[in-house]
């Protein structure tokens, strides 16, 4: 019994309309997972990089970073902020930065790097110091010492994993923090710790977690590093920093 053309061209239709579909289904699986492997290796190779920038602290790299931005701060703010961007960003110690400016002036507000967190990625730890010096003052409490502690600190764990966020801030301020976070917190992220250095630390407790908008969240706001010389200071918040960090 003889096949007709109408018939053969029906089975072959039939049959593609089956398998098309199963293809498609297939290919849009598998670029799902060749985009991903590409993202986390491209996540891999940037972690690498930063890791090779790492530079374990010492006072002459804080030091060397105090005397900068004591010269930058007699200039202008500007020159300060944009030493900090410089420092921070993924020429010198592999972050990928916020920055975040006025919408009228275009000055800086304020300048984030994040170490991203592997198991609480949501859960932050935010390490704040402030850019524009401050008045009335004492020594150990002025930008370029407090500003110093914080690079040496970010540039020391550049590229390591930690179980939550840490986000190293420099603000113009206290008045810009409620610029940085209206553009840098999303709804899911949860500001477990807020470390205060220089200036920052005569902010009160109600006052920081107010302008980062985490009342009654269980938020909690430490001031280390409070004596001893540059690199004493630097250690110390470190140890703090990411003893928080690896809490369960």
């Amino acid at each position: 019994m003889s096949t007709s053309p109408s018939s053969t061209a029906g089975r072959i239709i039939r049959a593609a309309l089956i398998v098309l579909p199963f293809g498609t289904i297939v290919l849009g699986a598998l670029s799902f997972v060749i985009y991903f492997k590409k993202e986390e290796k491209k996540v891999a190779r940037s972690a690498r990089y930063a890791m090779a920038l790492r530079h374990e602290l010492d006072l002459a790299g804080l030091q060397k970073h105090e005397q900068i931005l004591r010269g930058a701060a007699a200039q202008n703010l500007r020159n300060v902020s944009a030493y900090v961007e410089s420092t921070l960003g993924p020429e010198n110690m592999g972050y990928n930065l916020r920055i975040v400016q006025d919408k009228v002036t275009n000055e800086t507000l304020a300048i984030e790097a994040e170490l991203t967190g592997t198991q609480k990625p949501n859960d932050v730890v935010l390490v704040l110091a402030a850019f524009a010096p401050a008045a009335s003052v004492t020594e150990d409490l002025l930008m370029p010492s407090s500003l110093s502690v914080m690079l040496g600190v970010a540039h020391a764990n550049t590229g390591q994993s930690r179980q939550r966020t840490v986000r190293f801030v420099a603000v113009r301020d206290a008045a810009a923090l409620d610029a940085w976070y209206a553009q840098a917190v999303s709804l899911n992220d949860r500001v477990t710790h807020v470390i205060l250095l220089g200036a920052l630390r005569s902010m009160t407790d109600a006052s920081v977690i107010e302008a980062v908008h985490m009342r009654d969240r269980g938020t909690l706001v430490l001031r280390p590093g409070a004596r001893g010389d540059l690199l004493e200071k630097a250690r110390e918040t470190e140890r703090v920093v990411f003893d928080l960090a690896e809490r369960a």
